[in-house]
Order: C-alpha cells, then sequence, then structure tokens
C-alpha cells in the first residue's frame, strides 16, 4: 500500500530491535523506581515515508529490579498493573538516525 501503513510482523527481529529502542525512551520518562519491560507487542505497522516510520502498540510491565539494572532476566512484578503504550519511530538509516516521534501510554 503506497503511503499507507503496512501491517508488519510483531515476532520479527526488526520490530524487536525497534520495540526495545522505544522501551528505553519510555524507561527515560516513567517515574518507575523499577525496571519496565516488555509483556508483549501487540501491533506493529510500517509506513515508507522520506525513511520508514514503525508504529508499535506494546504491553508493558514493571519488574521487581531496580531502574538502574540492566539484566534482561528480571521478572515481572504481578502487584502492579500492565501499561499499554502507543510508540511511532522514524528512521532514517542513510543518517544512521531513529526517532522516537510520538509516545503515548
Amino acid at each position: 500500500l503506497l503511503g499507507g501503513i503496512s501491517p508488519a510482523d510483531p515476532s520479527s527481529e526488526e520490530i524487536k530491535a525497534h520495540a526495545a529502542f522505544a522501551l528505553q525512551a519510555i524507561q527515560a520518562q516513567s517515574n518507575s523506581r523499577n525496571l519496565l519491560n516488555i509483556v508483549r507487542i501487540k501491533n506493529a505497522g510500517t509506513q515508507t515515508v522520506a525513511g520508514k516510520k514503525i508504529y508499535l502498540t506494546i504491553e508493558i510491565g514493571q519488574t521487581k529490579c531496580p531502574a538502574n539494572e540492566t539484566s534482561q532476566s528480571c521478572s515481572f512484578d504481578d502487584q502492579t498493573d500492565r501499561q499499554l503504550c502507543k510508540i511511532e519511530i522514524w528512521t532514517r538509516p542513510w543518517l544512521n538516525e531513529r526517532t522516537v516521534t510520538s509516545l503515548k501510554c
């Protein structure tokens, strides 16, 4: 679909990498004392513009690890609510540029 948003496979390595990039932006804006992590990627789409836009809907949750922890093996804190976040990322690979242009949780 020229100019429109095309569905993307949420389980693809490319989409997972963009979701991990988005999670860094979410964590930076969060006031959570605990590390956030992705529960699942609910929806993904891409759009060709001057570069590519990636549209993600991801479910995130707090882990039991402190926010300054970098471990990927932190278990989720089941006592906290999960959040649904809608993220838009704009990539321009020839400039080595990737930017979160919209983030709503």
